[in-house]
């Protein structure tokens, strides 16, 4: 969906300060350097060293759906949530994977769910109005199918 915000724009935008996991940095560094089988093989080490980590989950999620592997993508988005169910930023990734999957209804529930959690997230609301024009292109588009089909037979 070219509309839709980069899962880059939602990336964790807090002041981590002293805190910050030095391999998670490293992969968000990764991921800004646009090096993103760099970045999975470090957020993956990152999750597995700290897997009570919201964000190390979500930003190797953002790795994988950068590399097309978006239902890998979801599930590290899904442990994320799991840990912080309201990670915001998390439930974003979330929807940017499941619309590359094509589940606009799970994608725009997601949008909503982080729109919801932060009402600055311009992302999330910009996200959600990018998957309902897919899901009523998806659905003209599947009806106009239907009609053209009955006019053949």
């Amino acid at each position: 969906m070219t509309e839709m915000s980069s899962f880059c724009d939602a990336l964790p935008r807090q002041d981590f300060g002293s805190q910050v996991d030095p391999m998670l940095e490293q992969g968000l560094a990764l991921i800004a350097e646009e090096r993103f089988d760099a970045a999975v093989s470090v957020l993956s080490e990152a999750a597995r060293l700290n897997p009570a980590s919201a964000e190390a989950w979500n930003s190797y999620g953002a790795a994988l759906q950068q590399l097309g592997r978006h239902q890998d993508a979801v599930e590290r988005h899904l442990k994320a949530i799991e840990i912080d169910p309201a990670f915001a930023e998390a439930h974003n990734n979330l929807g940017v994977a499941l619309s590359a999957l094509g589940q606009y209804g799970a994608a725009f529930d997601a949008f909503d769910r982080a729109a919801s959690l932060d009402s600055d997230n311009i992302e999330a609301a910009e996200n959600r109005v990018a998957v309902l024009r897919a899901l009523n292109a998806h659905v003209s588009g599947a009806a106009q199918g239907r009609n053209g089909a009955r006019q053949l037979a």
